[in-house]
């Protein structure tokens, strides 16, 4: 995938492993061996030398820091029966005999585990003027007087760690204790708000929902939710074979946040653009679950919504 550089600080949220140990040769031999072992994996690793505490490095699913002793996740390079330095703590240790082979597995075997710690929020988008519609579409309410915003909200809350609410709208009194996040200045429309919500919150990925859709659906959630996997960076559904992605119920790992931040960059506010890298998938959603990605955003779509329930 090509793309913007990230800040170090912000990159360093991808898995990072230190490799240590034989010599220099043997180490980078093994390194080179590695990136593309994992590229066969559709998984995007960068090798740094040593951890730098300046600077940048490219988004990536695995960063291979040759050194990096000191880092939490280790690996080390049995060379002659030498013990691994003092400073870092040995996930594995690896002797010379089929070496290459043996840690491309143990890498395979440990991201998938790593790669599931990230916590997933929600980020619900309510900055929309909902022109069209004549009122804030998030205040509307079901036959029951529950708003829209409260049944996103409530259906969300159990199924993310957090939930943040991002745009300048009112909410009611009972979602006052939910983050909240401003615009961006500059940046209009949904991209305003999933970038608020990755600058503000770097380290997390991001179920990005709009407030106009009624009918989400939990099963819907969870099927978007259980496509992640190592190398996917985000989740952005179609309706139809071939047809245009729905980029407002879906998941964005936050290695998306460099290609968010391109997209403002170059003033394109369509977020379904995303969905063109490599990396991002946009399977075919299950006719089952369709309904949960209807927007409601006239009153005569209200109007037949409404009819449609007898509300």
């Amino acid at each position: 995938m090509e793309s913007g550089l990230i800040p170090v600080e912000q990159s360093t949220m991808t898995p990072m492993l230190g490799v240590y140990g034989a010599t220099k040769t043997e180490r980078r031999a093994l390194l080179a061996f590695l990136v593309q072992g994992l590229a066969g994996h559709g998984l995007k690793a960068a090798v740094i030398r040593e951890v730098p505490s300046t600077g940048s490095t490219p988004p990536s699913d695995l960063i291979l820091v040759e050194g990096g002793y000191r880092l939490p996740a280790v690996i080390w390079l049995e060379d002659g029966g030498q013990l691994p330095p003092v400073g870092g703590a040995a996930l594995r240790s690896f002797g010379p005999e089929g070496r290459k082979e043996k840690v491309l597995a143990f890498l395979l075997e440990w991201i998938a585990r790593v790669w599931q710690q990230t916590p997933v929020w929600g980020c619900v988008l309510i900055g929309g003027r909902s022109s069209r519609m004549g009122q804030p579409k998030h205040l509307l309410t079901d036959r029951h007087g529950t708003t829209w915003l409260e049944r996103t909200v409530h259906l969300l809350q159990p199924l993310v760690t957090d939930l943040v609410l991002s745009g300048k709208g009112e909410v009611p009194e009972c979602m006052q204790d939910i983050i909240r996040l401003p615009d961006i200045p500059g940046v209009v429309g949904p991209l305003s708000g999933i970038l608020a919500a990755m600058r503000r919150y770097p380290s997390v990925s991001w179920l990005l929902v709009a407030c106009d859709m009624p009918d989400i659906q939990e099963d819907a959630v969870r099927w978007l939710l259980s496509r992640r996997r190592p190398g996917v960076w985000g989740t952005v559904p179609r309706l139809q074979e071939g047809g245009p992605v729905e980029p407002l119920l879906a998941h964005y790992d936050f290695r998306c946040a460099a290609l968010f931040e391109d997209l403002a960059r170059t003033d394109c506010l369509r977020i379904g653009m995303v969905a063109e890298n490599t990396g991002v998938e946009t399977p075919l959603i299950p006719v089952w679950l369709r309904s949960s990605w209807r927007n409601v955003n006239t009153v005569a779509e209200l109007q037949a919504e409404r009819k449609e329930r007898n509300i």
